[in-house]
């Protein structure tokens, strides 16, 4: 028994769509055996056709528990639960990845991220004009913001 589960299924298919429903019963029936759940549906659904038997049915069906049950354990149901966890959007804890949720990457932190001397007003006294005004600065370049684009 041997091969790809989901071409053994798709080989079970072409050979139904043949009609040569008991090579589709063999495919079909390996690859339920491999843990393909589609299999053991189809076969089903063959049987209640009438185009399998009550016996192929039971067997794929029990080869198709067996097949789950060898691949089930402790750390492999506690890696299922956390991808899951992390892929569900409602979930209450963060990706572990988050640095954008770290406050020190924050625009809005009162302290610089990166550790220069920048004032944590975010103005730079440079581009303050002789009066005392001030003009708006880039947070993160420290360079005076103009108020036109591709003006010099």
């Amino acid at each position: 028994m041997k091969g790809h589960a989901e071409s053994r299924h798709n080989l079970g298919c072409i050979e139904g769509e043949k009609g040569n429903y008991d090579r589709a019963a063999r495919h079909l029936l390996i690859s339920a055996k491999m843990g393909q759940r589609d299999s053991v549906e189809m076969i089903k659904q063959m049987f209640t056709a009438g185009l399998a038997t009550k016996e192929q049915y039971a067997e794929a069906l029990k080869g198709y528990q067996d097949a789950v049950e060898e691949t089930k354990s402790h750390d492999r149901d506690e890696a299922k639960r956390l991808h899951d966890r992390q892929e569900d959007p409602t979930s209450s804890l963060p990706p572990q990845d988050s640095w954008f949720l770290d406050p020190s990457c924050s625009p809005a932190s009162p302290t610089p991220a990166r550790g220069d001397d920048r004032p944590s007003s975010g103005l730079d006294p440079a581009a303050q004009g002789a009066a005392g005004q001030t003009a708006d600065v880039d947070p993160v370049l420290g360079s005076p913001l103009s108020s036109s684009y591709g003006e010099d």
